[in-house]
């Protein structure tokens, strides 16, 4: 409830009600949104939820691969590397759905640190390969990701870990895929 323009009214999400409506109740206006459901709705949403999970995991994930010497998200442009070697940095690009000079950055950091190097290749274009102080990423970088999950579903008996493993998954296989 407030005052607007000196007559005492509420607001719905729809309109501005006077209290002079008569006929005009919360309990019967299917719009009237309480404050507190305002306020509470993002915190309430799944969206929000799996977002702070996501925020409890970077604390896990950031510091190991600092020790590993790699930015986060490095290691997912890695990932695909240790998946197949010798791809080139345009396919790099679509396989992590991120901008050019994301890419471009990513790899002038990673071959400034030994970790890959860039090959002008005939009839490919410039190719991504890992050198062996890049491969020996693999373990230390895919450890600290188990590591965020079993922290993250540690309250979770081995039923409901599999169930939310599965349903995540199945939310974001569109995602992964394009």
């Amino acid at each position: 409830d407030h005052v607007h323009h000196g007559i005492p009214c509420v607001t719905t999400r729809t309109a501005l009600v006077t209290r002079t409506q008569a006929s005009w109740s919360p309990s019967e206006d299917p719009s009237f949104v309480r404050p507190t459901t305002v306020v509470r709705m993002i915190e309430d949403t799944v969206a929000f939820r799996v977002l702070k999970a996501m925020k409890a995991t970077q604390r896990t994930i950031g510091p190991a691969l600092a020790e590993l010497g790699l930015h986060p998200g490095q290691e997912l442009l890695l990932s695909q590397l240790w998946r197949e070697d010798g791809v080139t940095q345009a396919e790099l690009i679509t396989r992590l759905g991120v901008e050019p000079p994301t890419v471009s950055k990513a790899l002038h950091r990673l071959e400034r640190a030994g970790f890959v190097r860039r090959e002008r290749t005939p009839g490919h274009g410039l190719t991504v390969h890992l050198t062996d102080d890049g491969r020996a990423l693999q373990e230390p970088a895919e450890q600290a990701w188990r590591q965020a999950d079993a922290e993250l579903l540690r309250d979770l008996d081995d039923d409901d870990r599999a169930a939310f493993s599965a349903i995540i998954r199945r939310l974001t296989a569109t995602e992964l895929a394009g």
